[in-house]
């Protein structure tokens, strides 16, 4: 368990790193590793909170549908098991499908326009309005 977490809190961190360097390679500008960090820096743990944020908007649908299998299941009531598997596993996809999506953007919202956490999830949805299929 600790090594997940290690391991999420080191890859958020490294595509906050990227995010930066990317975009200002873009641009033209050459920076270093030391001058990468110290603009990413600052917005680190803000990061790692998006990253979690946005892991339980996208992964609730999944936990209510366990849910209501491991209900059915418990009651034994397996015409309901059959139809919330069937009904809500489509319903979790399409969720996490729609959610990761409208999320996309969170990331590099925070990391490149130093927004907080809630600010940067809102433009990240801002951002992906009317464009779903061609981001997805």
């Amino acid at each position: 368990m600790s090594v997940a977490i290690v391991c999420g809190i080191t890859t958020t961190s490294l595509i906050g790193l990227r995010i930066v360097a990317v975009s200002r390679s873009v641009i033209g500008t050459r920076m270093t590793i030391g001058e990468i960090w110290q603009h990413a820096k600052p917005q680190l743990w803000r990061l790692v909170v998006v990253t979690f944020v946005v892991g339980i908007m996208v992964g609730v649908a999944g936990a209510l549908w366990i849910g209501g299998m491991i209900w059915a299941g418990v009651a034994q009531n397996f015409v309901a098991l059959g139809i919330v598997a069937l009904v809500g596993g489509l319903g979790t996809l399409a969720w996490t499908g729609w959610m990761t999506v409208r999320t996309l953007l969170a990331t590099p919202a925070l990391m490149l326009e130093r927004l907080h956490v809630v600010e940067s999830i809102r433009r990240s949805f801002r951002l992906t309005r009317g464009s779903f299929w061609r981001l997805l």
